[in-house]
């Protein structure tokens, strides 16, 4: 939910006005910012950066979530889209205020374009959901235990023979993916997502 802020937060953050209690919302941008910085590797790939900003801004949220009910209602934190709007203002301040999330969001606009101009993402691994909304979506299950979330959304070689999605569950897999920004009409944003370009069980 975080990654079409991290890739235009630069031009736009001075534009946003927040309206986030700065009491909680300091305690989560300086421990957002430090996660980001003990995990900063220009070594890593895109899904491992991607992954890496999420669990240091949920983690940053999570360790202060008390002082977030001090200032909001429980309706309101357990509301999905007051959550994600949580999450783009946290973004507007690092953006600001952490050098360190900005490395992370020009890497991982060139990783981007690198996928888009041909070099493809590959990944082995197990089918263990099957997700369909907004599209239909494959969660991965790689060697290391992490679950990856593809999205199904165009003809790629071998998909007729697969059939439907259901029957890759549980079966090992090779995918290759390449990274599609699409528009979200639940969220009213765009999004980035791992749009499959190949997948053949093993």
């Amino acid at each position: 939910m975080i990654i079409k802020t991290l890739l235009t937060l630069s031009i736009w953050s001075i534009c946003l006005t927040s309206t986030i209690a700065q009491s909680a919302m300091a305690l989560a941008e300086a421990s957002a910012c430090a996660c980001l910085e003990a995990k900063f590797d220009k070594a890593k790939s895109y899904t491992e950066n991607e992954k890496i900003v999420e669990q240091c801004l949920l983690k940053a949220f999570s360790n202060h979530y008390a002082a977030f009910e001090q200032e909001y209602t429980a309706t309101q934190l357990s509301d999905e889209s007051f959550g994600y709007q949580l999450g783009e203002q946290l973004g507007v301040k690092l953006a600001a205020s952490c050098p360190t999330f900005m490395e992370f969001s020009l890497l991982m606009a060139k990783q981007s374009l690198d996928t888009a101009t041909g070099d493809a993402e590959m990944l082995v691994g197990t089918v263990v959901e099957i997700q369909n909304t907004p599209y239909c979506q494959i969660v991965l299950e790689v060697a290391s235990g992490e679950r990856l979330t593809l999205t199904w959304l165009k003809p790629f070689a071998g998909a007729k023979a697969i059939g439907h999605p259901e029957t890759l569950l549980q079966k090992q897999v090779q995918v290759t993916f390449e990274i599609m920004e699409l528009f979200d009409a639940q969220r009213q944003a765009f999004r980035l997502h791992k749009v499959i370009s190949s997948l053949e069980t093993l």
